[in-house]
């Protein structure tokens, strides 16, 4: 519930611990929270999604989510109308991944596990592929490896993040397919192309930036989208088409920009 997920943020128990109580506001919340939404994942029209995949058991994942449970994080910030709370998972000693919309126009985004919640600085901010990566310390879990070689499509994964802003959450998840996909960046501008997978699982505001693994625990995808026409389905950024981003930002490590709110 919209009241869970409130309760669960790190940012509204701050402000609730330090403001006086003001009904009117915090009945209006709801609509505050997540002001960047899912970037134009095709210019055109979506592709029509296979009928024939079936989700797997989550059971049959159950080994690879608790492995890797502890390496995603919540990212959480103030701006853009609003407070903005998406996911991300840990790649490297201090370096956490998400998504750009989620810090788009974000100064101190924080990263919250269960080492409790601190201040990151972002090392890259890419808003055509919609990747950021960020630097933190006292992270929880353990880097998370990429397998960058293609998905089969059927193949059975798990959605990690905090749909909602609120707590852990694992989905089960099918590969539908792989697409180079034609779309619009973040600020809804220009032509960009993202290889991405299309999967069959329940992707909400939220689970932005979380990871997309497979059985064996490793990161094949960094969830960014959901479907606008299909129930159910959502997209990922393969981990073939971040990897170069990542590693470029632990080579430079320096402090870069934000840009403006995502639309």
């Amino acid at each position: 519930t919209l009241k869970t997920d409130l309760d669960n943020s790190t940012i509204i128990s701050t402000l609730n611990d330090h403001l006086p109580a003001t009904p009117t506001v915090i009945a209006g919340i709801g609509k505050l929270i997540d002001p960047n939404g899912f970037p134009q994942v095709f210019s055109g029209s979506e592709p029509v999604p296979p009928s024939d995949v079936p989700l797997p058991n989550l059971g049959d994942l159950e080994a690879a989510v608790k492995a890797d449970a502890a390496s995603v994080v919540k990212i959480e910030g103030q701006g853009c109308g609003g407070i903005v709370e998406g996911s991300g998972f840990v790649v490297a000693k201090d370096t956490v991944v998400t998504n750009a919309h989620v810090v788009a126009g974000i100064t101190k985004p924080y990263v919250v596990d269960s080492n409790g919640t601190r201040t990151a600085t972002i090392i890259s901010f890419n808003p055509n592929l919609d990747l950021a990566v960020l630097r933190t310390t006292k992270l929880a879990g353990k880097p998370l490896p990429l397998n960058t070689a293609e998905a089969a499509k059927g193949a059975g994964a798990a959605v990690l993040g905090y749909p909602g802003g609120g707590k852990f959450d694992a989905q089960a998840a099918a590969i539908l397919n792989t697409f180079t996909a034609a779309g619009r960046n973040i600020y809804n501008r220009g032509s960009v192309q993202r290889q991405i997978y299309e999967v069959r699982a329940k992707i909400i505001p939220g689970n932005s930036g979380g990871p997309l693994i497979a059985k064996d625990g490793s990161v094949i995808g960094v969830v960014f989208a959901e479907s606008t026409a299909y129930d159910k389905v959502g997209y990922a950024l393969t981990a073939a088409s971040v990897s170069k981003d990542i590693t470029q930002a632990q080579a430079r490590n320096q402090p870069v920009g934000t840009g403006n709110c995502a639309e």
